[in-house]
């Protein structure tokens, strides 16, 4: 029903509605389109009020669509779905008809895009449920008024938005992939603009990608799939959010015979207030591409920051610096690295560090971590040590000290197939003389040696751009270092919805630390079964079972108790 206006009140509207329509309360522009005055898109409307995506489905469907909204949140910020037939949205705003509140709509038949109508009364929707879900058209108010410049809307543009080669997780008959908008930043913005969309996750929350575009399927910039486009300008970054857009790309998969949706730009506008939500810890943009390569950050909080800086530093100490150095990186961003990776490669270079002891502990814990997350890893081998290596993980397997076998393949394999080999990430443990004599004293100073061995490492192995590779001195610090960092930002809120692009669950899984350090008994097993099974063979003839890296075995236990000390502290996530 619409209000009574008298012409006065109605002149005054409309000229809010040319010269400054963000001015406007929800209610008023409602009322604009419900007269048919005005069919163009939203964006810059009603400051502080949330702008809403829609999607208009079959009754039969709406339960698979509430699962597919809640399987792939950041996308679908699912607000309120109505009952069957309902055309108000109580809790979004009042007196509302959704059938004519919009300024226009996109209408599907049997999956097809057949019309762009802007009033749907003479729609039969006994058997329609419509979902209201969030847009990120709601956070740029809070952008601009926190004095960081918003250039599409500077220039009068629509939003560029594209398609990516991210697939959302399906339910039911929905499946997709993910449509995201993108709006550039200067570099020295990135964490700002992080923090300030992360405190509206009703409005897609923080980004799902930062930097370069090629990472996530757009190959090229310069032409979104819908919008305009807008110059990457000197230092500007391009940071990209999950898109309500996504639901135009699933319809057509699902063809029902009547679907109604948003256009790309229009909106509904709701009576909510745009309100942030206090975070726990502020986030903080990593850079962890290579040098020379387009930008690519992460996103990890900044109190997990910190405690992988202590990390990095008890290491150290507890190490007494000894051969653990890990090069071309600081831990914090060879950790980032290896979260990203989904392929990741072990290389041990040398078995044993020049002491003679066990040094393959470091080389468990990384692999057992890298199986808790999920990711597909090899370990390359030198020939003459593959067999012994694998007999010893066999027996750790059957055991329950690893969870499964370790795929291990020879390095004349790997070398002879050269490129064909494929990770995303290479980690290489390589034996080097005693650390105290070259100098270092943090784990990002690298030996020249080290640098060279990194070089060839790349040249021999088909890297994809995602990560760097990492290496590390053959010791059991540098392995216990990149476990216990994946331990600590994996169990990161922001690092875990950031690397899964925000279509898994918001929170990261509940975490042992028993599934990225070793726990004493396990140690002790481990070390026995090395002897045993004499996987160092030749390189040493001296007691290997009471001393590990170069230490006694019960000062090797309190270093790894003092560890998990650190990592299970105090929750700063």
């Amino acid at each position: 029903m619409m209000e009574k206006w008298d012409d006065s009140k109605l002149s005054s509207k409309l000229a809010l509605l040319r010269e400054n329509p963000s001015n406007l309360h929800p209610s008023e522009a409602r009322e604009l389109f419900r007269r048919g005055l005005y069919s163009g898109p939203t964006e810059g409307f009603c400051d502080g009020y949330f702008q809403i995506n829609l999607a208009v489905l079959p009754e039969c469907l709406a339960d698979d669509f509430e699962e597919f909204c809640r399987r792939n949140r950041a996308p679908f910020p699912l607000i309120y779905r109505s009952k069957p037939g309902e055309v108000a949205a109580p809790p979004l705003a009042k007196n509302s008809d959704v059938r004519r509140d919009m300024p226009c709509y996109f209408a599907y038949t049997k999956g097809e895009l057949s019309g762009e109508p802007t009033d749907l009364t003479d729609i039969p929707w006994e058997n329609m449920t419509s979902f209201y879900f969030g847009c990120s058209f709601s956070f740029e108010a809070a952008l601009i008024q926190a004095g960081i410049r918003v250039r599409h809307l500077d220039e009068g543009k629509d939003i560029s938005l594209y398609r990516t080669d991210i697939q959302l997780r399906r339910s039911g008959v929905f499946q997709c992939r993910m449509v995201v908008s993108m709006r550039p930043f200067p570099q020295q913005l990135l964490s700002r603009v992080v923090a300030i969309t992360a405190q509206i996750s009703e409005a897609h929350g923080a980004p799902i990608h930062i930097g370069d575009p090629s990472r996530i399927g757009i190959a090229d910039i310069a032409q979104p799939r819908y919008g305009e486009s807008l110059e990457i300008k000197g230092n500007e970054v391009p940071i990209f959010w999950a898109c309500g857009v996504s639901v135009n790309e699933a319809i057509p998969v699902v063809r029902p015979e009547l679907a109604f949706t948003h256009t790309w730009f229009s909106l509904f506008l709701s009576d909510l207030k745009c309100q942030p939500k206090q975070l726990k810890s502020a986030p903080e943009v990593v850079a962890i591409s290579n040098d020379g390569e387009p930008l690519f950050a992460s996103i990890v909080s900044q109190q997990s920051l910190e405690k992988v800086s202590q990390l990095e530093q008890m290491i150290l100490r507890v190490s007494q610096k000894r051969a653990h150095s890990i090069t071309n990186a600081t831990l914090l961003k060879a950790v980032l690295v290896i979260s990203h990776a989904s392929k990741v490669a072990i290389l041990l270079r040398d078995f044993v560090h020049v002491e003679g002891s066990c040094s393959l502990l470091g080389v468990f814990a990384i692999y057992q971590a890298l199986l808790t997350l999920e990711k597909q890893v090899v370990l390359i081998s030198s020939d003459d040590n593959r067999d012994s290596l694998e007999a010893c993980v066999s027996k750790m397997v059957s055991m329950g000290i690893l969870t499964s076998q370790i795929p291990i393949v020879p390095l004349s394999k790997v070398e002879s197939a050269g490129s064909t080999q494929e990770f995303d990430c290479l980690v290489t443990f390589s034996a080097v003389r005693d650390a105290s004599a070259s100098g270092h004293s943090t784990l990002s100073e690298a030996s020249e040696s080290s640098k060279l061995f990194v070089s060839e490492c790349r040249s021999a192995f088909k890297l994809d751009k995602v990560c760097l590779p990492i290496a590390t001195r053959f010791s059991n610090w540098g392995g216990y270092a990149l476990s216990l960092g994946l331990y600590l930002v994996s169990s990161c809120p922001l690092h875990w919805r950031y690397r899964n692009r925000g279509i898994s669950s918001e929170s990261p899984p509940s975490f042992s630390i028993s599934q990225f350090l070793p726990s004493p008994e396990n140690t002790v097993l481990t070390l026995k079964l090395v002897n045993e099974i004499d996987v160092l063979n030749r390189h040493y003839t001296g007691d290997r079972s009471s001393v590990v890296g170069g230490i006694p075995l019960e000062q090797h236990l309190e270093k790894l108790e003092e560890l998990t000390a650190l990592a299970l502290s105090e929750d700063l996530h």
